[in-house]
């Protein structure tokens, strides 16, 4: 008689892999860094991108062109930004900055912004309106005899937007027949009302022999009366060579300056007025 079977054993189920709290806390850690660092990227390539759009457009560029760079082009600028950082590249010009003053000029403010950057050796570039001109022309002429730079800002401050070919060219040419016959002044350089000009507009302006004057840091000063959020937005953006857009009338912007002008100074930062910025840049913009 044969012997019984035994019983076949079954398989023993396969144990899960426990996910431990030093596995978990890894992905967790290396999440996080590829978040940060995809950030790091997107905000350096953003960089280099708006480093290549033109802050001062003459009456020969083609914004429509330059302000749609590459992408080669904008890889090579992050490369020559990362290698700058690194000390590896010289910089190709010295440290500078553009301070700008949009509005006015205004009777009471006005003076106190003058005082202060006389004060402290510094020369700017004032976008005038017109109608401030008319009613502050002592206040031009002690802006040009103190060595500042004078750029046409429209004549009332009414959008180029809502205005057709007439309006714009009746503002502009108001505000310049006003300098020259205040202070002999013909300039070249303007900044449109707001900073907004569409293609068509922004044409028009260049035909009329004028370069338009952009910014690369903007406070918002003109909304913005905290002095220290000026302050830390300004120095938080700026870069070798940047035009910063201020208003002469705003009494945070002129708390401020003390603080960042000592702070450009201490990074080792020279003041100019944009046509010395575009002439270190190989810029004409035929403004004197």
């Amino acid at each position: 008689m044969a012997a019984p079977t035994p019983p076949r054993a079954e398989p023993a189920a396969p144990r899960r892999a426990r996910y431990s709290l030093g596995r978990f806390c890894f992905d967790v850690l290396f999440l996080a860094l590829a978040v940060v660092g995809t950030l790091a990227m997107m905000r350096w390539y953003v960089s280099a991108r708006a480093s290549l759009v033109p802050a001062i457009v003459t009456p020969t560029t083609d914004f429509q062109a330059a302000s749609n760079p590459s992408i080669p082009a904008v890889l090579a600028r992050m490369k020559n930004m990362a290698l700058t950082r690194l000390g590896l590249q010289p910089h190709h010009m010295p440290k500078v900055v553009a301070f700008t003053f949009d509005d006015g000029p205004y009777p009471l403010l006005s003076p106190v912004l003058l005082d202060l950057l006389q004060r402290h050796k510094v020369k700017a570039t004032f976008f005038v309106e017109g109608r401030g001109v008319q009613m502050q022309p002592e206040l031009l002429r002690r802006i040009v005899m103190e060595g500042h730079e004078l750029g046409n800002h429209s004549y009332t401050h009414a959008s180029f937007q809502d205005l057709d070919e007439t309006g714009i060219r009746r503002e502009m040419d108001q505000t310049d027949l006003l300098l020259r016959a205040l202070v002999g002044v013909k300039t070249r350089i303007m900044r449109p009302p707001g900073g907004r000009l569409d293609m068509g507009r922004l044409k028009l302006v260049q035909s009329m022999g004028y370069s338009v004057i952009l910014d690369n840091v903007n406070p918002g000063d003109w909304r913005e009366t905290d002095p220290l959020q000026i302050y830390s937005y300004t120095m938080w953006r700026s870069q070798m060579g940047a035009i910063l857009l201020m208003h002469s009338g705003r009494i945070g912007t002129i708390r401020a300056l003390p603080t960042m002008i000592a702070a450009y100074r201490q990074k080792g930062y020279q003041f100019v007025t944009i046509s010395e910025l575009a002439k270190l840049q190989g810029i004409d913009v035929g403004a004197r």
